[in-house]
């Protein structure tokens, strides 16, 4: 079983309603892409300086379903939405023990 989290560090100019928007694309994902075995996604509540505006947590089978996953089209539309107004983000792939 493969986790995959990544956090979104958008730049300035968002707003609330538009990190909301971006959320949803990806709370979106599970129901297009079969290979998502479980998706949380989250706001940051304390938004400090070093903080992320958001993040999300899934899990896959092996890498072939998570390399098919970020392949789909529904997840490339997604991070390219989120792409457009990213100052930066962090990727942790790794295997969970059984």
């Amino acid at each position: 079983m493969i986790q995959h989290i990544v956090l979104f560090r958008l730049n300035e100019s968002v707003d609330d309603l538009l990190v909301s928007d971006l959320m949803a694309n990806f709370e979106a994902l599970p129901a297009a892409i079969p290979e998502i075995e479980h998706l949380e996604v989250a706001r940051d509540i304390v938004g400090r300086p070093v903080s992320c505006h958001f993040g999300l947590v899934s899990r896959f089978a092996d890498r072939e379903a998570l390399q098919r996953y970020q392949a789909h089209p529904v997840h490339v539309a997604a991070f390219e939405r989120t792409k457009a107004h990213l100052d930066h983000m962090l990727v942790l792939d790794y295997e969970l023990e059984a």
